[in-house]
């Protein structure tokens, strides 16, 4: 299947990780560490570098909010589970369940 998204132009990501007690100091966190990726774009690739990590793809442009979960089961791009929401919806990291988002707050004013 087609991406939803095609790639294009710069993007920017953030990533909240679990606790460790040397603060990484001792080196860069590993994908199981990485609790959830946000990236802000004006596009989707499925090249980015985050197959299987819980990732939220804020595409702007297009005024949705692209989240892709998993691997469970395993699938050909690292997510068994995606979804598109539109402006009006809201979302919570599996990692924080208690944290409800809306796709306002993350695309901004219209």
């Amino acid at each position: 299947a087609a991406d939803p998204l095609p790639v294009r132009g710069p993007h920017r990501a953030a990533t909240p990780l679990a606790p460790r007690d040397d603060f990484y100091a001792a080196g860069h966190p590993s994908q199981y560490e990485a609790l959830l990726v946000v990236e802000v774009a004006d596009t989707w690739s499925e090249n980015r570098g985050h197959r299987g990590l819980p990732l939220w793809i804020v595409d702007v442009a297009g005024e949705r909010v692209l989240v892709l979960r998993g691997p469970t089961p395993p699938t050909p791009t690292g997510y068994g589970e995606s979804l598109t929401l539109a402006t009006g919806e809201s979302l919570s990291p599996d990692a924080f369940p208690d944290l409800v988002v809306s796709t306002e707050e993350l695309l901004g004013p219209g």
